[in-house]
């Protein structure tokens, strides 16, 4: 989580200098986005049966974070 921060901090201080950012943005987007993967896989499996179920908000994070989530192959 960390790291996803310092990348994004790293992006707007760069596009506050009015740099062009293009590369440290598109790591940040892929970091932040793999981070909360990993965070709303390791909370679906703490809540276990319960955190496919729509009635719990795990559920919609799982969803959500999947979403944001692009590789590139």
């Amino acid at each position: 989580i960390e790291s996803a921060r310092l990348v994004t901090h790293l992006s707007a201080w760069q596009i506050d200098k009015g740099e062009k950012n293009t590369y440290f943005a598109s790591i940040a987007k892929a970091l932040a986005a793999d981070v909360a993967n990993k965070a709303a896989t390791d909370a679906v499996q703490i809540f276990g049966g319960n955190g496919f179920n729509s009635e719990y908000p795990v559920e919609k994070l799982m969803r959500d974070a999947k979403i944001y989530q692009v590789k590139i192959i």
